[in-house]
């Protein structure tokens, strides 16, 4: 598997990032079966009536709450989860102990945030283990195509050249094909196993076939066709039909591409000679 660049691939911030936060509890919550303060982008990520406030799903509120208790807009627990003060109050989860509250703090009888891992949305850099808050995520800033992030995180860009660096890759299985002998004149199907290894699910949007020499094979047909869900730690089938021209190139590269990243995933494929 050889990439364009530095290697991990990745979602998209706005619209595509909003389809990929998964229902990771942030810290210092007291349970999610409700998505009651579950990590959100938007709305459409939380149930039961609640909303996307802070990071969190959540409610606005005055007096009290169908969920935890309300806590008062400038009260250290909204602090904690907002970045800051805000006007209005909102549910949070109530306490006593810090034990109740996970990673977080038992602050005047409401659980506070705790640290906030990579990949997970902010709004400042105090929420963040890291100290880093990116494009309303934490995550250390980076660039395409010198992403900068490490090997086991990807560079989520949303449309322009800075982005930001968050955990998890995409594998592929084999990393490279040996095609056999080319037939001539005929359809070679091409098995291929893919790997969602990041935190949210992905949509590949386009699978390309080029010769090294960014020629295409006269046939390519992808199965199934892009766009194309990829669940998170559920590995996903893909067959691509090629045909390969026998007095053509015999190196061949499979380049796949996520939704929201200037990266590619890519995968050679090789013929080892012309069948007789």
């Amino acid at each position: 598997m050889k990439p364009d660049f530095p290697m991990a691939l990745v979602p998209a911030v706005a619209a595509a990032l909003c389809a990929c936060l998964s229902d990771t509890t942030p810290p210092g919550d007291v349970g999610s079966e409700t998505h009651f303060l579950s990590a959100c982008v938007g709305n459409d990520q939380c149930r039961d009536g609640l909303v996307c406030l802070c990071g969190i799903c959540t409610s606005p509120c005055e007096d009290a709450c169908a969920l935890g208790g309300c806590a008062t807009g400038d009260s250290p627990a909204v602090r904690s989860w907002c970045g800051g003060a805000l006007d209005g109050g909102i549910c949070l989860a109530t306490c006593e102990t810090p034990a109740e509250c996970g990673q977080g703090a038992c602050d005047a009888g409401f659980c506070a945030a705790g640290p906030r891992p990579d990949g997970t949305p902010c709004e400042g850099d105090a929420q963040c283990e890291g100290g880093q808050c990116t494009l309303g995520f934490c995550g250390e800033p980076c660039m395409i195509p010198d992403d900068l992030c490490g090997p086991d995180a990807f560079c989520m860009v949303p449309g322009a050249a800075s982005g930001v660096c968050l955990p998890g890759v995409i594998e592929a299985f084999p990393a490279a094909i040996d095609g056999g002998a080319i037939a001539v004149g005929t359809t070679h199907e091409l098995e291929l196993t893919l790997a969602n290894r990041t935190e949210r699910p992905l949509e590949i949007i386009r699978i390309q076939v080029e010769s090294r020499d960014l020629r295409a094979p006269t046939e390519v047909g992808v199965t199934p066709a892009p766009p194309l869900a990829l669940e998170v730690q559920a590995p996903t089938v893909v067959r691509v039909r090629m045909a390969p021209d026998g007095a053509g190139p015999r190196a061949y590269r499979l380049v796949i591409r996520v939704a929201g990243s200037a990266q590619a995933l890519v995968v050679d494929v090789d013929f080892s000679g012309v069948a007789p």
